[in-house]
């Protein structure tokens, strides 16, 4: 079975500071909290097959294990985590896993990105996730895969809620 870890990584201010693990929302939250978690981490995983064991990390509330035993790791990306993306990516590239990247950055410095993984996804997950787990599974990883068009709305499936711990986060997503 085949394990994908897919992180979030933390956005610190231009002062080097987490907005949301200060003293005072450990004492309301009871530890570290966040604002929302990225719900694109929970259309992949209910797009990913049971076969796949999955790990939502969001690094606001997080650790990273970057000894983890995962196959795939997949870590979305603003522009504002971009630095600190391809920190993690190269982490675990140095390890000899599949980094993947995706997110609005790796659409628009795709190049860039592919210079800190081993494949850059665009556009919308609905679309390419499959195609390249397949692609993974049979070994014929391509370097960008690119959704070019939006998912019907009437096929969009619902996010798998139950990777993301509540008490972690100020508010919940919704689609």
């Amino acid at each position: 079975m085949s394990k994908i870890l897919f992180i979030n990584p933390v956005m610190e201010s231009a002062l080097g500071v987490r907005p949301y693990d200060s003293k005072l929302m450990k004492a309301i939250w009871g530890g570290r909290s966040a604002f929302i978690p990225k719900l694109v981490g929970m259309i992949i995983a209910a797009l990913t097959p049971e076969k796949y064991t999955f790990q939502y990390i969001d690094e606001d509330v997080d650790e990273i294990d970057y000894e983890s035993d995962a196959d795939l790791v997949v870590i979305t990306c603003m522009t504002v985590q971009a630095i600190r993306t391809y920190e993690i990516s190269g982490e675990f590239r140095k390890r000899g896993k599949t980094v993947i990247i995706g997110g609005i950055h790796a659409a628009v410095m795709t190049e860039e990105v592919l210079a800190h993984c081993d494949v850059a996804m665009i556009g919308e997950c609905e679309n390419t996730w499959p195609v390249m787990l397949e692609d993974f599974e049979n070994g014929r990883l391509k370097r960008l895969y690119d959704a070019k068009e939006f998912p019907p709305v009437e096929q969009l499936i619902s996010p798998k809620v139950d990777i993301i711990n509540p008490r972690k986060f100020l508010y919940y997503p919704i689609q």
